[in-house]
């Protein structure tokens, strides 16, 4: 019977963690879907990274991969219905993880990744990546750094 309400307890708790973090993660799919949307259209290599992501990262492992990527896809389609306001509720949706320094820097490396995943970073994507790091009161340069220590540690 112990076992049964430590099963019990752990659900809560994770339920509980999950409920919490939730802006944080929806937060990360606006930010993923404007790097995507930003060179003009979504692409499905782009779409697959965040699977990936969503899928493979611990902090959105607590997350239905299909719900994440319905969340993705509702920005997307904001911004391609109507630009300037969807973007504006993006941009107020990322603003939540400013105060979670894990949260943004998670964010930002998503943002980074959704940029090369179709193989090719143009302007307006690295654009986007800024507009976001300066919402969470990220130095560009920390970024730039931050991307290239990533790059050197995947070819070592």
């Amino acid at each position: 019977m112990a076992g049964f309400f430590k099963i019990v307890i752990d659900h809560h708790k994770r339920n509980r963690k999950r409920a919490r973090e939730f802006d944080c993660f929806k937060a990360c799919m606006a930010a993923a879907a404007l790097v995507a949307i930003a060179d003009g259209h979504a692409c499905e290599r782009e779409s697959a990274a965040l699977k990936a992501l969503v899928r493979t990262l611990e902090e959105l492992k607590l997350y239905d991969t299909a719900h994440g990527m319905e969340l993705y896809e509702k920005f997307v389609a904001g911004i391609e219905t109507n630009p300037e306001e969807a973007r504006t509720e993006a941009m107020e949706t990322i603003s939540v993880v400013k105060s979670e320094p894990s949260w943004a820097a998670l964010l930002v490396a998503i943002a980074m990744t959704m940029s090369e995943a179709d193989g090719v970073v143009v302007a307006s994507e690295v654009e986007s990546i800024n507009e976001a790091s300066e919402i969470l009161g990220i130095d560009p340069d920390t970024v730039r750094a931050f991307e290239i220590e990533a790059r050197n540690e995947m070819h070592e």
